[in-house]
């Protein structure tokens, strides 16, 4: 949800600079495919969406999910109301903390620190066997 956030949050402008549009809108005017996150349960967030993630600037609340499920003929179960609610801050807190221009994306460097975190724990096994054998 952090990285969708991000996408669509509009970074503020620049002293005297143009207007800005949001990210995913910027990335498509270059002809850029936005890196989104994997979705295990997809209609949770097509949910969140059709109920809009944030109401203003303020969350999801339980009646406006409420209203949502008796509209739109859906009955939530408790654990789904409480997660899209969840999904809901965490969309409205990275999307205000992403209105910073040099905010990072939140997923950014990842790849590079599963990488070294692989590298070392390898490295770590590698000695600890290393140990094992010298002993015996």
């Amino acid at each position: 949800m952090r990285q969708v956030a991000w996408l669509h949050a509009t970074p503020e402008r620049a002293p005297n600079g143009p207007e800005r549009q949001s990210r995913i809108e910027e990335m498509k005017a270059r002809g850029e495919t936005p890196l989104l996150p994997n979705n295990p349960a997809p209609y949770l967030t097509d949910w969140l969406f059709d109920v809009g993630p944030i109401n203003g600037d303020a969350l999801v609340g339980y009646g406006d999910l409420a209203a949502w499920q008796q509209i739109a003929g859906i009955e939530l179960l408790p654990w789904e109301a409480k997660l899209i609610r969840r999904l809901s801050a965490e969309y409205s807190n990275e999307r205000y903390r992403a209105r910073k221009a040099d905010y990072p994306a939140p997923y950014s460097g990842a790849l590079d620190d599963i990488v070294a975190n692989r590298a070392a724990v390898d490295a770590k096994v590698r000695s600890a066997f290393l140990n094992l054998k010298k002993k015996t």
